[in-house]
């Protein structure tokens, strides 16, 4: 037996408690939408994320993931 995904509510708080963490936002926002396992999360880092110069959000990111292969995606904070 696997375990139960977020509902709506816990969604919601989890961006309330993010709130002005941008960065912490996009994780949270890729790994709902994507459901990519936290190891293939873990191994992002911010430049992988967010541009240096800027520091805003890249609009289209790639993960390598362990077990399959590089998969592109786009952001909604971009």
């Amino acid at each position: 037996m696997g375990k139960k995904p977020l509902n709506e509510q816990q969604v919601k708080i989890l961006r309330k408690q993010l709130e002005g963490n941008r960065l912490h936002t996009l994780l949270l926002n890729i790994g709902i939408d994507t459901m990519l396992r936290a190891s293939d999360l873990l191994a992002l880092r911010r430049k992988d994320l967010m541009h240096e110069m800027s520091n805003e959000p890249k609009t289209e990111i790639k993960i390598r993931q362990r077990k399959t292969t590089t998969k592109h995606y786009e952001t909604n904070l971009g």
